[in-house]
């Protein structure tokens, strides 16, 4: 062979070489340049992915696919849309799960949609979860039990339901440094659980240190994750000072009421307490009694300010005056 063809078969092969290496290695590089998310989600959200480059046409855009273009571990039913020719939407079906991790993953189906020459960069996966179990409070309040017995209470409120008999199995109560024998008073799963320790006739909880610990474990239906140790610290009420802890506007199936939450049960019953309530603008409105206060339940309006005003001589189960009027707009 010449030296003459010699260079010419090797002009041949660095041709489709270069030809080779241009269409493999010179895409643009596909990467997320922003999120609508973090490292926390909602439950319930859509999450949006916008890339560093225009990927579908405009006949693509607005129009709902099964298209598995982002891979969720664990998985997750959805579809997908792109809202932009960079922009994809992702809407769970029936939401992510409580308290789990989760990894999201931009696949090869994104690049095999667009018209460019384009390979997955570095910034396509990524990491998240949604809001881990925990405690979000404890409202703590007297009752008199049915053995006539000063009784404290605990209700133990969590972002999820959780079972009775997991907490039951994983809380501790002590009070004044010493751990309290509880009972259990809750028997279905809920975000609210609640524990009572009756007051012997030689003790005294009154304005002592309380400590609920819940060890780690405790899960959420479900959930991946398990929380880790769960603690709440207050002082004690004293039974014999009764106050009007706060005063919410809250709903339930959108229907707006106001709660009045007391540090005990409340003495008169649920017709009498009018008397010494305030309300205005004047609305029809019943009462319902609780073990830590009342809820008005009535006519009331979205976006509309009541005035509430509870009057001074509104007694407590354990005999205490309120003392001073209360009132919260």
């Amino acid at each position: 062979m010449s030296k003459l063809n010699k260079i010419r078969i090797l002009s041949v092969i660095a041709l489709v070489f270069l030809a080779f290496a241009c269409g493999k290695f010179g895409r643009s590089a596909l990467n997320v340049t922003n999120r609508n998310f973090s490292e926390e989600i909602m439950v319930q959200q859509n999450l949006v992915f916008t890339f560093n480059t225009n990927i579908v046409k405009d006949s693509l855009i607005d129009i709902w696919k099964k298209d598995e273009f982002v891979k969720f571990t664990p998985k997750i039913e959805g579809k997908f849309k792109w809202t932009a020719a960079n922009e994809l939407v992702f809407s769970p079906e029936t939401g992510f799960k409580p308290s789990t991790d989760y990894k999201a993953e931009i696949t090869e189906k994104v690049v095999e949609v667009s018209t460019e020459k384009l390979k997955l960069g570095d910034d396509v996966n990524f990491s998240f979860h949604t809001p881990y179990l925990s405690l979000l409070g404890t409202d703590i309040f007297w009752v008199m039990n049915k053995q006539n017995t000063p009784e404290l209470r605990m209700n133990l409120n969590f972002n999820y339901p959780v079972s009775p008999a997991d907490v039951n199995q994983l809380a501790k109560v002590s009070i004044g440094g010493a751990e309290a024998g509880y009972k259990l008073n809750t028997t279905e799963v809920g975000e609210s659980i609640q524990l009572a320790v009756p007051q012997q006739a030689s003790q005294k909880f009154d304005e002592q240190k309380l400590k609920i610990a819940i060890g780690s474990g405790l899960k959420t239906p479900q959930g991946e994750k398990p929380a880790s140790d769960l603690q709440f610290e207050t002082e004690i009420p004293s039974k014999d000072v009764f106050k009007v802890m706060q005063i919410t506007g809250e709903t339930d199936e959108d229907k707006p009421y106001i709660r009045v939450y007391t540090n005990q049960m409340v003495m008169p019953n649920d017709v009498e307490i009018k008397r010494y309530l305030n309300l205005s603008p004047a609305v029809n409105y019943s009462v319902e009694m609780s073990d830590f206060g009342f809820t008005l339940k009535g006519d009331f309006e979205f976006g509309k300010n009541y005035k509430l005003i509870i009057d001074k001589s509104l007694k407590g189960i354990f005999g205490g005056l309120l003392g001073n009027e209360v009132e919260q707009t």
